[in-house]
């Protein structure tokens, strides 16, 4: 795959219609088997004004124009497994929710249209409003993966969302710790955590011992792309997990604290309010959903919560 003869590199603008290339550039588009999208933005913390282009749009014209390739066999499309945390906020307790590989409309949504153009109009929507989503950033891919389905449906070409956790540096390849720089909220936040003055950092979590009991819920980037790979080559359609594992809070902040050299101490505090509550220490809101889920280790593909 890395033979520069069987690469060819365009220069495009995902902003743009037709990415911005040129009608010889997608005359060679137009050759593709599979189309791996995973461009879109991942700024958590962005307003949904601030992504819905580069998510939304971006992905649906793209969509768009794969469909136009007459050769194309599969979509990859990486969402995020964070699509649907609004489920966890909107339960009571800790137990009985598992995340499956499927989709699961949202209630108090208008026709899929009319909530797409209140998004592009208002930068919101009653959908949105309605379901409290950890990031603006998880709303926007629940409602491209919807957009997806609904472009792919009534065609015979395969389509395979993807959805990740938080991705962290790669465990192997192309090297450990392989990362770009700002693209791994772990690592943002351990550097944080690191060089904080704060005492404590307070997170919301509705475990009742959630040093102990909860996953810390990253993937490393390089297990997600073969996870990707794998499903494409033995013709996967539809939707793909790629969650944590057992990795427990406790485990992780004690080897992340190792890393301080402000001497003072730091520990972890609790809140069961919302993970958009003020009580939450500025590092808890970059990762809203740490301490919110609980791996497992037999092989499970659902995202437990």
């Amino acid at each position: 795959m890395a033979d520069p003869q069987l690469l060819t590199a365009m220069d495009g603008d995902m902003l743009l219609p037709d990415m911005g290339l040129t009608s010889d550039q997608v005359a060679v588009l137009g050759q593709a088997d599979i189309i791996f999208h995973s461009a879109s933005s991942i700024a958590l913390l962005k307003p949904l004004e601030k992504i819905t282009g580069p998510v939304v749009v971006a992905t649906e014209r793209l969509a768009r124009l794969a469909l136009d390739c007459e050769r194309l066999e599969c979509f990859v499309f990486v969402s995020t497994a964070y699509c649907n945390a609004y489920l966890y906020a909107e339960m009571n307790g800790t137990s009985g929710l598992e995340v499956q590989e499927a989709s699961y409309p949202l209630s108090h949504g208008a026709d899929l249209d009319q909530e797409l153009q209140d998004v592009l109009t208002n930068n919101s929507s009653s959908a949105y409003r309605s379901h409290n989503f950890p990031w603006a950033y998880a709303y926007a891919k629940h409602l491209t993966e919807r957009l997806l389905d609904r472009l792919f449906t009534p065609t015979k070409k395969r389509l395979m969302i993807v959805r990740p956790s938080i991705i962290e540096p790669a465990q192997c390849f192309p090297y450990r710790k392989f990362c770009i720089p700002m693209s791994t909220p772990h690592i943002i936040f351990s550097a944080g955590l690191a060089l904080t003055l704060s005492r404590t950092i307070c997170f919301s979590s509705r475990f009742e011992d959630p040093y102990r009991q909860s996953s810390i819920d990253y993937v490393p980037v390089d297990v997600v792309v073969d996870r990707l790979l794998a499903h494409v080559a033995h013709g996967t359609n539809g939707i793909v997990h790629a969650v944590a594992g057992p990795m427990e809070f406790q485990a992780t902040w004690e080897r992340t604290i190792k890393l301080r050299r402000v001497p003072l101490p730091v520990r972890p505090g609790w809140t069961k309010q919302s993970w958009h509550s003020e009580a939450i220490h500025p590092l808890g809101r970059v990762y809203r959903t740490i301490a919110s889920c609980r791996g497992t280790s037999n092989g499970s593909k659902e995202w437990i919560t």
